[in-house]
């Protein structure tokens, strides 16, 4: 079987100097094989590498000379970056066997490659690597991995994964750790199994591997109107996210007398459900954790508190609703108030939209859809602008397909989304209203 080696499609800077060509095959760096961007990422830094180059039936070798950490000059065809990986396990919480149909085809998709991880943040599992995969992730520095670990009771996680390979899970991260390889971990709790006693023990077992285990969050289990033949699993009641809140603070305070970090977090949405106010963070780790809706309230109002510190514009005789998810309503309606208090004569209008699609258990704002806004708006008078949020959009698609223009014309009234943070929407707010005294 014939190997294949990865394309050039470019060649400039060093690697041109030396010899190298659009058309050849690279077939290794310094005696390496290159599979894809994690090798040719960690390999083409190395100080003066040496490139073996196929190419018009022969290959020859070149010296590249160069300082380390300066880059290659190469740029290669689409093998650099392999189809993704797909999950193998059979979770009873998986968000993507509750997806209604009718969505992005893209949102159907299992991926579970440790390989994406380290190039989009995306959570892994583990559960689908060979001993080979350890090496590589090892041998090549690829670090920060986001694993999702769930519990490190093994028995507890194949019965939540539905994967016998799962039980693995913390002999994988102790042979990372001892690799150099730092990671950042999350837990999707369902309630009355894998919090309480068996989130302390999973704490207390991932802070044994600190610093390589770099942060943790809990994030409440997601749970569609859609679970048609599949487990039943309750939503967090109040009493339960204040539960798992209490046990995450009280693991924060040992952990910031033995290291100075907080190392532990609770997504935002279990304060939300508990009916609790949002933590402010002073501390950095938890930026590591965005994406897992750590911290966001926090950077939102501080966003807003520096956008109110601007000199901001007069206010015009306007009328903007504000749509948002049930979730962050409270917090939008308290950013509405202090910034009219500021722009009289301007009306923010706040309008809490319940997830139809996905069922009202669901209350983010990036999994509302547009036939949502379509529901729990039409009909209603919206002023002169609806804002939507930035994070239900994909190239100004909403995750049914529909368009901004469509809803647009749907409700009669122009739509904007704005892009950011507390401090953007705040400013893009005032672009606005400045926008409308000129019209």
């Amino acid at each position: 079987m014939d190997e294949k080696y990865l394309r050039i499609t470019a060649a400039g800077g060093a690697a041109r100097r030396a010899g190298a060509r659009a058309g050849d095959e690279l077939v290794s760096i310094d005696g390496h094989s290159v599979l894809d961007f994690i090798d040719y990422d960690a390999l083409s830094m190395a100080e003066d590498p040496v490139l073996v180059l196929s190419g018009q039936g022969s290959t020859r070798t070149l010296r590249v000379k160069k300082p380390q950490g300066e880059p290659l000059g190469l740029e290669l065809g689409e093998e650099l970056y392999p189809p993704e990986r797909l999950c193998r396990n059979h979770c009873r919480f998986c968000f993507v066997d509750q997806m209604p149909q009718g969505m992005r085809e893209s949102l159907y998709g299992k991926d579970d490659d440790w390989r994406y991880s380290v190039l989009f943040n995306n959570f892994v599992t583990l559960t689908n690597l060979d001993d080979a995969d350890f090496e590589r992730i090892i041998a090549r520095g690829a670090s920060p991995l986001n694993i999702s670990v769930h519990c490190t009771d093994p028995k507890v996680r194949v019965e939540l994964m539905r994967n016998p390979r799962a039980a693995d899970i913390l002999p994988q991260l102790e042979r990372l750790a001892r690799g150099g390889i730092h990671f950042n971990c999350q837990a999707v709790l369902v309630p009355g199994v894998n919090d309480g006693a068996v989130l302390e023990r999973t704490l207390a077992e991932l802070f044994e591997l600190y610093p390589q285990a770099r942060t943790f969050a809990a994030v409440p289990v997601g749970l569609t109107c859609h679970r048609e033949g599949l487990d039943p699993i309750l939503p967090y009641t109040a009493g339960q996210a204040r539960a798992v809140i209490e046990t995450v603070e009280a693991f924060q305070k040992k952990a910031q007398a033995a290291c100075g970090e907080l190392f532990a977090y609770a997504a935002d949405e279990f304060y939300n459900i508990a009916g609790l106010p949002y933590p402010r963070y002073t501390q950095g780790g938890y930026i590591n954790q965005l994406g897992n809706g750590v911290g966001l309230c926090s950077e939102f109002l501080d966003g807003v508190e520096d956008a109110l510190r601007d000199e901001l514009p007069a206010g015009e005789r306007a009328v903007i609703t504000l749509a948002t998810g049930t979730a962050a309503f409270g917090l939008l309606q308290q950013m509405a108030d202090r910034l009219m208090e500021r722009m009289k004569g301007t009306t923010l209008r706040v309008a809490a939209v319940p997830n139809t699609t996905f069922g009202e258990t669901v209350t983010v704002a990036g999994l509302l859809c547009g036939r949502d806004f379509l529901q729990a708006l039409a009909g209603k008078p919206l002023g002169d602008a609806l804002v939507v949020p930035d994070v239900a959009l994909r190239d100004e698609r909403f995750l049914d397909d529909m368009t901004k223009d469509e809803l647009s014309e749907a409700l009669g009234v122009p739509v904007v989304s704005i892009p950011g943070d507390g401090y953007d929407l705040v400013q893009g707010l005032c672009r606005m209203t400045e926008e409308m005294k000129q019209q």
